[in-house]
């Protein structure tokens, strides 16, 4: 994988502020997270820090196939990024628990950094495009 498409990709998440993440659980159900921070971490290594959800990181133990989407809309110029989840890294704890946080659903209490090995790198955008490497 060259580091300059890499590198690339990660100023356009930086300039959009956000990418997508596309997860699965065992048996194929799908599930969707959104993340701010990606770093390089090695040649064929890119590291994603969020606070995610539980089922984010449930798929990720069960199935370490993960797709990240970087795209900017506006311009309609985005990839996506296949790979597998290689490890994942606690980064920091919530300092105590809020009952005003509390909600139907659970908060995220640990930042985490997913560690993705990328194994190939698609275009991604509404104009016609192929699913052929960059």
């Amino acid at each position: 994988m060259e580091r300059d498409i890499i590198q690339k990709i990660l100023e356009l998440g930086e300039g959009i502020k956000y990418v997508f993440i596309s997860t699965a659980d065992i048996d194929g159900v799908p599930h969707m997270a959104a993340a701010r921070r990606l770093t390089i971490e090695s040649n064929q290594d890119i590291g994603i820090s969020e606070w995610f959800c539980p089922g984010t990181l449930s798929n990720l133990n069960a199935n370490p196939l993960i797709s990240i989407v970087a795209w900017d809309p506006k311009s309609d110029k985005g990839y996506q990024m296949l790979g597998s989840c290689t490890k994942i890294e606690d980064l920091s704890m919530m300092d105590g628990y809020s009952s005003k946080l509390e909600s139907d659903s659970p908060m995220p209490q640990e930042e985490r950094k997913l560690i993705v090995r990328v194994t190939k790198v698609i275009p991604f955008s509404y104009a016609p495009h192929s699913d052929i490497e960059e």
